[in-house]
């Protein structure tokens, strides 16, 4: 996919500057003059087709830049076991995780066990759960609502 886009820069930038124009079935290419599509089976459409391809060509190419810059700094989700540690991390499925750890002077944690997991449940109360197979730490879901659409505009 990366090399797609280096190739089209490349074509876009050996090609004939634009803006270009179409004019019935004559495509006009700058200062260079035009050149025909009367041999085509729909000259006029193919020659406004060319035009408008060319025209827009750069405004996409730097679309798609700022989309995969975009999308390289979405959430990491990291698969595997969590870290067990008194902070919030968000499951992937369903949201807000954390690990709760038993006080040293409990009947579980003198048993062996540290602690449990829990899982925000809808009237942000914390209930029991499964540890969750994929999870991301709060700093990257907040770095990633820091680029929601909305804040961009403000």
């Amino acid at each position: 996919m990366q090399n797609d886009l280096e190739e089209l820069e490349r074509v876009l930038a050996a090609g004939t500057p634009g803006p270009w124009q179409a004019y019935e079935h004559i495509v006009y290419t700058g200062r260079s003059g035009g050149f025909s599509l009367r041999d085509c089976p729909k000259p006029y459409d193919d020659a406004a087709l060319i035009v408008a391809a060319v025209n827009a060509l750069p405004s996409l190419i730097e679309e798609v830049k700022r989309l995969r810059e975009e999308n390289a700094r979405q959430i990491q989700w990291t698969v595997g076991e969590p870290p067990c540690e008194p902070r919030i991390i968000y499951g992937h499925s369903w949201g807000p995780y954390r690990w709760h750890p038993y006080s040293p002077k409990s009947e579980q944690y003198r048993a062996g066990v540290k602690g449990r997991w829990q899982r925000m449940n809808e009237f942000a109360g914390w209930e029991n759960a499964f540890p969750p197979n994929e999870w991301a730490t709060e700093k990257t879901v907040k770095a990633r609502a820091s680029l929601s659409p909305m804040k961009e505009q403000s």
